[in-house]
Order: structure tokens, then C-alpha cells, then sequence
């Protein structure tokens, strides 16, 4: 039987320990956090979401762009701590998840970007 490994906790485990993202003609594709870890991240957000509710519109910290409805306002929070940060716009919260909430990698985008801007 084949294994992934858990982005979240690290370990190996029979592929059907992860739930289906997609089904594609060319075979299932499965999430890559494992079902525990995506049940505790569940109640984490659930948690979060009771003691800080969303507003009906924000101006997003990251970009500056007035966001209304609750599809474009997502709940941010630090991956690692499970702490709220705030309320973000769906696009800078999923930036942000890209970079992996670090730093550095932000850092070496800007200078990526000042170096090869036109």
C-alpha cells in the first residue's frame, strides 16, 4: 500500500489516512495533511471563528483593497500557534499560505521583484 507523510505532523501513513481532494481522470488526488491533523485544524478554526466574528466588510491590512461579503474575508491565523492575527482578504491570506507565513521568503520576493521589475 503507498504512503505519504503529513504536511502537518510529519508522519508516514497509509495513503487512505488523507481525504480525497479530487478525482481526476488519471486517478484520485488525496490532500497532502492527513485526516487527523485536518479534524484538529477543524475545531481550531471553529474555535476561532466563535470568539472573533467576521465583519460585514474590512479594508484588508495587507493590500488596502475594501473587501465585503463573507467569501472575500477570511480569518488569519498564525499556523503554528493556532493564534488569530486578524481578518485578511481571501487573496493575501492565500499569498500568505503560499509563502508559508515566512519571512524570509517574503523578503526574497521583494527582492526578487526590485531586482527584475522593468
Amino acid at each position: 500500500m503507498p504512503y505519504r507523510t503529513c504536511k502537518r505532523c510529519h508522519t508516514s501513513q497509509p495513503l487512505d489516512s488523507f481525504p480525497i481532494n479530487n478525482t481526476l481522470a488519471s486517478g484520485i488526488l488525496r490532500k497532502h495533511t492527513c485526516k487527523t491533523c485536518r479534524n484538529q485544524q477543524n475545531k481550531v478554526r471553529a474555535r476561532l471563528h466563535r470568539e472573533n466574528p467576521k465583519p460585514e466588510s474590512l479594508d484588508c491590512p495587507i493590500c488596502d483593497r475594501h473587501v465585503t461579503g463573507s467569501r472575500d474575508i477570511v480569518l488569519d491565523h498564525d499556523l503554528d500557534t493556532d493564534e488569530f492575527r486578524g481578518f485578511t482578504c481571501n487573496d493575501c491570506n492565500n499569498g500568505l499560505g503560499k509563502f508559508h507565513d515566512s519571512i524570509d521568503m517574503l523578503n526574497r520576493a521583494i527582492t526578487y521583484l526590485k531586482e527584475t521589475t522593468c
